[in-house]
C-alpha cells in the first residue's frame, strides 16, 4: 500500500538475508570508527579486522561479540554497515551489517537508484518552476493612467511667508591695526559701573527715544539650517610641484658598479652639498639629548612644592616570614641585578656573645630570604646556610651566583640556576604543600670555604670585583683580563684580614673533592700599637677600575686607610698606611659617594663623618645625635644628600645643601632598630629605599620628589663645598703646627732664662717664686675654709659662734 492511500499502518520492512541487525553503543561507535555516520553518510564500509580486533580486546563487553562467528564465516573483508535512520526494522537497534557479498551490492544498488530517483524528481521541478516564471514575465503588463496636472492649494504662500528673507543691505565692517602694535601685550581689569558710567571712556552711552515703540508680533518663521551645494576648487598649498621617489627594495648592484657610484662625481657633489647640514646635525645631538623623555619630567611637576605629597617619606611595601624571619635580625640587604623587584635578606638570630657560646656546637641553619614585590606573603626561594650570614651580595654578572660570609668566618657559595628554572616553570602553577601553604624552595649552599683557610671571626663584609678585574695570588697586583665576568669578590672579617676568593675552584687530587680557599690576603694592623684591627667594613674605588688602595674601619672607632698590594722584597708589609680615630664606637658603615669617587662617607657612635682621600682627618663632622646611628648610606640621585639609621627606628635625611648642623628629614620607620639600608639600583622616575629592622621586617619606601631629583649644579656646589671644607681643615692644621711651634719657642726662651739665671747667681729668684707659690695656694685654701663654714650654717649642722677650725 502506498503511503497516505489509506489509514492502515505500514507493514514492517524485513531484513535482507545475511544482514545482521545490531546495536552499538557511543563507546564502540567511536573505537570502530563509525561516529561520523547519519543523516548524511548512511552507509559505510569498515574492515572485518577491526571488529575482529575490538572482540578481542573487549571480549564480552563488545557489541560485536554475539554474532562473532558469522562474521568470520562472511565470504569479503569489507563488510558494509547501513545507519538504520528511523528503526525502519522496529527492532530497536541502529545498524544493519551485511555479512554476504551479493546483499552488500544490492544495498549499493538500492541507494544509487534512490539517488537517482530523487535527483531526476528535483531537475523535473526545477524545470516546472522556470516554466512558471516565464509564464509570469510573458504576460501583458497594465499601462499606468497618465497623471493630473498639479493645482495649487496655497502652501506655496506659506512657504513664502515663511522664508527669512534680508529686509536691508548687509553691514560691511572693516577692523585694521597697526603692524607694530601686533602681539602687543594688554592688561585687563573691572571697573565699577558706576565709575564707567561718569566717566568720558564709555563710547556709546545709552539714552531713552521718547518717539520709538516697539512692537512684537509673533510670527512663524522656518530657516534652512543647511547651506546649498556650491561646486568649488581650492589650492590648498602654494608649493611647487616635486618629482619624488620611493625605494621600496635595495638596488642590487655588483662591487665594481658600487664602487663606481660610491667614488663617482655624483657622490662626492651630494656629500659636499649635505656637509654643513649633518655637522650641525652633530652638533645639537651632543648640545642636547634628542632622547630625553620631556613629558617624563613634567608629569613629575604636578605636585607643588609646598604640597604635602612632596616632603612625605611613605612605605611602598613590607615584607616579613613566620618561620625565617619573625622576630630575627635583619642583617644585610642586596638587591638583585638585571632583576626588577627582587631584594634579598639575611636574618639573623639577636643573641649575645655568651648565649652563642652556650649553644656552640649545635646544629642550627639560617637563610637568606629572596624576595619578589609580585608575592609579598611569601619568599621567592630560600638560601640555607650552616651558620648565620652577616654579609651577602649578588654577582653583578650572574645574579644567580651569590656568596656570602658566615658568623665562624667561612665564606658559602650558592648557584641559583636550578631553582630559578623552576620558578619560570612554576609561574602558571603554583605547587602546594599538605598545610594549604605554597611550597618555597630550599636551596643548599654550592661551595662552603674551607675552616682553616677562612676568617677566624665573624665575616662582616663583602664586595665583588669590577668585570674583567682580577688580582694577583702572590704579589696582590691588579690585571685587567678584558672579560665580560666577575670571577671575584673580597671578604672582610673582625680578625683584620682582607681575602680575595675566585669562583673558579678547582678540585683536589689527592682528596677528590673541592677544598676552596683564598688566592690572596692581607692583615690589617694598627700603626701606634701592635695588634690586628677588628674591622667592620671597607671601600674599594671601584668606578674606574680598580685601584689597590682602600677605605676600612674597626670596631674601635678607627678609620683605615690600607693598600693590598704587596711590595717587592719585603717580608713582612706593612698594608695599612693611615689610620684616623674619629669616632668613639663601632664604625658600622663606610661608603664612597656615587658622584665624587674620593669621598668617604663614615657612620658610628652618635655621629657621621666625611672623610677624603689622601687625608687623615675628616673634612666634616656631624653634631652627635641623641640616639646611637646604626648605617647610613649616600643618596645615589642627589650629591649632598645622606641617609641615616638610628636605634629607635628613625631615618634622618641630611641635605648639606640645604643645612649642614641638623637633619632635614626625618621619618619613623619602625617601632625597633633599623639594622641595614640598600637602595634600589634601578634609575627610574620612582625611588625605592630598602631598610631592615631588628625584627626581621623588610620595609620598602618611597622616596618624595625633592630627595630624588637634583637641585641645578648640585654637583657642582657640593665640589665647591668639600673644597671649602677641605681648606678649613688644612687652615686648622697649620694653625696647630704654629701655636705648636710658639709653645716650643716659649719652653726653650723659658729654659734659656733658668740657665742664665743660674751662671749669674740668682738662685734666690727661684726660691722667691716658690715661697710665692705657697703664699698663693695659702689664700685659696683660706677662701674654701669660710666657705665651707657658710654652708655649714646655712644647713645648721654648727653654730654661728663656733670657731672656726
Amino acid at each position: 500500500m502506498a503511503e497516505g492511500e489509506g489509514d492502515a499502518p505500514p507493514e514492517k520492512a524485513v531484513a535482507l538475508k545475511n544482514c545482521e541487525s545490531i546495536f552499538l553503543t557511543g563507546t564502540t561507535v567511536k573505537i570502530v570508527g563509525l561516529d561520523d555516520m547519519g543523516d548524511n553518510l548512511l552507509m559505510k564500509v569498515i574492515e572485518k579486522e577491526t571488529i575482529l580486533k575490538d572482540i578481542q580486546f573487549r571480549g564480552a563487553i563488545s557489541d560485536f561479540h554475539c554474532i562473532k562467528a558469522k562474521i568470520t564465516k562472511s565470504d569479503y573483508d569489507q563488510l558494509l554497515i547501513r545507519y538504520n535512520k528511523d528503526d525502519i526494522y522496529g527492532d530497536g537497534n541502529n545498524y544493519e551489517l551485511c555479512l554476504l557479498k551479493a546483499s552488500a551490492d544490492a544495498w549499493q544498488k538500492e541507494l544509487a537508484d534512490k539517488e537517482a530517483a530523487i535527483a531526476a524528481a528535483a531537475a523535473t521541478a526545477a524545470a516546472a518552476a522556470e516554466a512558471e516564471a516565464e509564464a509570469k514575465s510573458t504576460k501583458k503588463k497594465k499601462k499606468r493612467k497618465p497623471a493630473a496636472e498639479w493645482v495649487s492649494q496655497g502652501s506655496e504662500l506659506e512657504i513664502e511667508e515663511a522664508m527669512a528673507k534680508p529686509t536691508r543691505e548687509l553691514l560691511v565692517v572693516s577692523i585694521a591695526r597697526k603692524r607694530r602694535e601686533f602681539g602687543a601685550s594688554h592688561k585687563f581689569s573691572d571697573k565699577d559701573s558706576q565709575e564707567l558710567w561718569n566717566s568720558s571712556q564709555m563710547e556709546c552711552r545709552p539714552f531713552k527715544d521718547p518717539n520709538f515703540e516697539l512692537k512684537r508680533l509673533e510670527h512663524e518663521l522656518g530657516i534652512q539650517a543647511i547651506a546649498s551645494k556650491v561646486l568649488v576648487s581650492v589650492q590648498a598649498t602654494n608649493n611647487m610641484p616635486q618629482n619624488g621617489t620611493t625605494q621600496y627594495e635595495p638596488l642590487a648592484m655588483s662591487e665594481e658598479e658600487a664602487g663606481t657610484h660610491i667614488h663617482g662625481e655624483n657622490m662626492d657633489g651630494f656629500l659636499g652639498g649635505i656637509t654643513d647640514r649633518y655637522e650641525l646635525a652633530l652638533q645639537q645631538n651632543e648640545v642636547m639629548d634628542i632622547f630625553e623623555d620631556e613629558f617624563a619630567s613634567l608629569a613629575e611637576e604636578d605636585n607643588a612644592p609646598g604640597t604635602k605629597s612632596a616632603n612625605v617619606i611613605s612605605e611602598y611595601q613590607s615584607f616579613t616570614d613566620l618561620t625565617y624571619s619573625k622576630g630575627k635580625k635583619v642583617s644585610a640587604i642586596a638587591w638583585m641585578p638585571k632583576r626588577k623587584g627582587v631584594v634579598g635578606v639575611a636574618c639573623t638570630e639577636p643573641v649575645t656573645f655568651d648565649e652563642r657560646i652556650e649553644s656552640a656546637g649545635r646544629v642550627k641553619t639560617s637563610a637568606i630570604l629572596i624576595w619578589n614585590f609580585v608575592d609579598p606573603i611569601h619568599p621567592q626561594y630560600v638560601l640555607e646556610a650552616p651558620f648565620d650570614v652577616f654579609a651577602f651580595d649578588f654577582n653583578p654578572k650572574k645574579p644567580e651566583i651569590v656568596a656570602g660570609g658566615c658568623y665562624n668566618g667561612q665564606i658559602i657559595l650558592w648557584n641559583t640556576t636550578s631553582v630559578q628554572a623552576q620558578m619560570r616553570k612554576k609561574e602558571k602553577k603554583t605547587d602546594v604543600d599538605e598545610t594549604g601553604e605554597a611550597a618555597i624552595p630550599v636551596v643548599k649552599h654550592h661551595l662552603l670555604s674551607a675552616i682553616e683557610s677562612s676568617h677566624t671571626l665573624p665575616v662582616t663584609d663583602i664586595i665583588w670585583l669590577p668585570e674583567g678585574i682580577e688580582v694577583m695570588h702572590k704579589t696582590g697586583k691588579v690585571v685587567e683580563t678584558g672579560g665580560s665576568s666577575c670571577n671575584m669578590f673580597v671578604t672582610l672579617a673582625a680578625d683584620g684580614k682582607v681575602l680575595f676568593w675566585d669562583l673558579r675552584a678547582k678540585k683536589d687530587p689527592k682528596r677528590g673533592e673541592i677544598i676552596w680557599t683564598p688566592t690572596y690576603s692581607v692583615t690589617l694592623t694598627r700603626l701606634d700599637i701592635a695588634g690586628d684591627l677588628s674591622a667592620v667594613k671597607f671601600s674599594f674605588s671601584t668606578i674606574s677600575g680598580l685601584k689597590s688602595t682602600f677605605f676600612g674601619t674597626s670596631m674601635d672607632g678607627e678609620v683605615v686607610y690600607a693598600d693590598f698590594l704587596r711590595p717587592d722584597d719585603v717580608d713582612h708589609p706593612e698594608f695599612t698606611k693611615s689610620v684616623s680615630s674619629a669616632h668613639f664606637g663601632p664604625v658600622l658603615a663606610l661608603q664612597r659617594s656615587p658622584f665624587f669617587e674620593d669621598i668617604i662617607l663614615s657612620i658610628g657612635d652618635w655621629s657621621f663623618k666625611i672623610y677624603k682621600e689622601g687625608i687623615a682627618t675628616p673634612i666634616f663632622s656631624s653634631h652627635c645625635s641623641d640616639t646611637y646611628l646604626n648605617t647610613g648610606c649616600w643618596s645615589p640621585t642627589r650629591p649632598g644628600v645622606i641617609y641615616t639609621a638610628k636605634m629607635d627606628g628613625v631615618m634622618e635625611v641630611w641635605d648639606l645643601l640645604d643645612r649642614s648642623h641638623e637633619a632635614s628629614m626625618s621619618a619613623t620607620v619602625s617601632s625597633y632598630p633599623i639594622a641595614a639600608l640598600a637602595f634600589w639600583p634601578h634609575k627610574q622616575a620612582q625611588q625605592l629605599l630598602a631598610v631592615g629592622d631588628s625584627q626581621g621586617v623588610l620595609h620598602i619606601l618611597e622616596l618624595p620628589r625633592n630627595l630624588r631629583r637634583p637641585v641645578q649644579n648640585e654637583e657642582k656646589i657640593m665640589e665647591k663645598f668639600f673644597d671649602r671644607e677641605l681648606s678649613r681643615v688644612k687652615y686648622v692644621e697649620e694653625r696647630q703646627k704654629i701655636r705648636a711651634a710658639e709653645l716650643k719657642e716659649k719652653e726653650q726662651a723659658a729654659q734659656a732664662a733658668l740657665v742664665a739665671a743660674g751662671a749669674s747667681g740668682a738662685a734666690p729668684a727661684k726660691e722667691d717664686k716658690k715661697n710665692s707659690d705657697d703664699k698663693y695656694d695659702e689664700k685659696m685654701e683660706q677662701e674654701y675654709r669660710t666657705l665651707e663654714r657658710e654652708f655649714k650654717i646655712q644647713l645648721g649642722l654648727i653654730d654661728e659662734n663656733e670657731p672656726m677650725s
